[in-house]
């Protein structure tokens, strides 16, 4: 008995050491974590500053070209509204960035997300095309609706397809945007034929300014999980080396949206 109970105490304090390591390795991570994205911040603030100004610049030439070409073809009209809309969204992003730091409010609307996976589709549609990309849409019918800032949600989108273009490869290259309900969450897929990401890297693919890129800060990934988890969903990666990599965002469909 006396045996047993030893035996058994000393499961009990492993069990409790191994608790306490994981904890400390959780606060060693999250400390990480908040020294990055403390950096993220000084460097936002000033990329902010110094593109504040030409922005601001090319925003009121575009609003005088706009006006000048009030009468033009229809297709002038549309290209010149994607263009203002892609410029509010810049300075939406620097907006976020100096807050990424410190969490800010978003939109609590109902979103239309197969409308925005259509919207993105059209916004993308001559890049892609001009790389030789094909992409797929499969919206699921009667998709429930979830609350959120559709802005922010189409930046995310955006980035991921950006992403799966660079990754997309030869004369296949393809990408497949989908949406699905799943009980109280909906999801989104993007999958991508291309090259795949490198075992030793997915655990760290979210991670500020981690990125295997020669160009870029490695904030896309990063900046799209922090706007999925302020809605309260979940975005995860598959990846197989000379396959494919599929990104996958779950969003809730429960609770009461704000109206406009």
């Amino acid at each position: 008995q006396l045996l047993a109970a030893e035996r058994q105490l000393s499961a009990s304090l492993e069990a409790k050491v191994e608790e306490r390591t994981a904890a400390l390795r959780a606060a060693q991570n999250r400390l990480i974590q908040s020294e990055k994205l403390a950096v993220i911040g000084q460097l936002a603030s000033s990329l902010a500053h110094e593109l504040n100004n030409p922005l601001q610049a090319i925003e009121s030439g575009l609003g005088l070209v706009m006006t000048e070409l009030d009468g033009a073809a229809p297709e002038v009209q549309q290209d010149l509204t994607i263009i203002a809309q892609e410029l509010e969204r810049i300075q939406t992003i620097f907006r976020q960035m100096l807050d990424f730091y410190r969490p800010v409010s978003h939109d609590h609307l109902p979103l239309d997300v197969n409308a925005l996976c259509d919207g993105v589709r059209i916004l993308m549609r001559k890049r892609l095309q001009e790389a030789g990309i094909t992409l797929q849409l499969q919206l699921a019918d009667s998709l429930p609706t979830p609350c959120g800032d559709s802005n922010q949600i189409k930046q995310v989108l955006l980035n991921l397809i950006l992403n799966a273009a660079e990754a997309a490869r030869g004369d296949a290259a393809h990408i497949e945007l989908a949406t699905a309900a799943q009980g109280e969450t909906m999801r989104i897929t993007l999958t991508d034929n291309g090259s795949g990401i490198a075992p030793e890297h997915l655990p760290r693919l979210f991670e500020p300014l981690f990125t295997t890129k020669t160009r870029g800060l490695g904030l896309g990934l990063a900046i799209s999980r922090e706007i999925i988890e302020r809605h309260g969903g979940k975005i995860s990666v598959a990846s197989a080396l000379g396959t494919g990599t599929t990104f996958t965002i779950t969003l809730p469909v429960t609770g009461v949206c704000d109206h406009e």
